[in-house]
């Protein structure tokens, strides 16, 4: 497969709130296992004034870290696709990266969704995390 490529696509309008899964604690993580092939899948993170820095790994290796921290535009909605995938199953996961050297805020990360293929696909398949009452 070529080399994996990943961008910020953004869904949203800076102003929407999101139920997601929220992860607390540094360390803390959630993934999502994909059975169909896939070569392109992504993350939809949402982020106010507190947010923190996420880790996204496909596959167990790390393709994305980025402070997850609302802007002047308002909150942060970013979709993260990862591309250049070999075209098969796969694991994505995400995790509160704590503060590192590539992002140094500290705060919690919420995961909204995980994705599979390309937007704009006419197979893209978004999951939406739903936090059990």
């Amino acid at each position: 497969s070529g080399p994996r490529t990943f961008s910020n696509v953004g869904l949203g309008d800076g102003e929407t709130s999101y139920t997601g899964v929220v992860l607390v604690e540094a360390g803390s993580a959630i993934e999502a296992t994909w059975r169909e092939p896939a070569v392109t899948v992504g993350v939809q993170l949402w982020g106010d004034h507190n947010e923190g820095c996420a880790l996204i790994r496909v596959d167990g290796r790390p393709v994305w870290v980025g402070d997850t921290r609302e802007s002047s535009a308002g909150n942060f909605e970013g979709y993260i696709e990862i591309g250049g995938l070999e075209a098969r199953p796969h694991v994505v996961a995400v995790e509160n990266s704590g503060a590192t050297s590539q992002c140094t805020r500290a705060g919690h990360v919420t995961v909204v969704a995980f994705g599979r293929g390309a937007i704009g696909e006419p197979h893209w398949t978004m999951l939406p995390l739903v936090m059990k009452q």
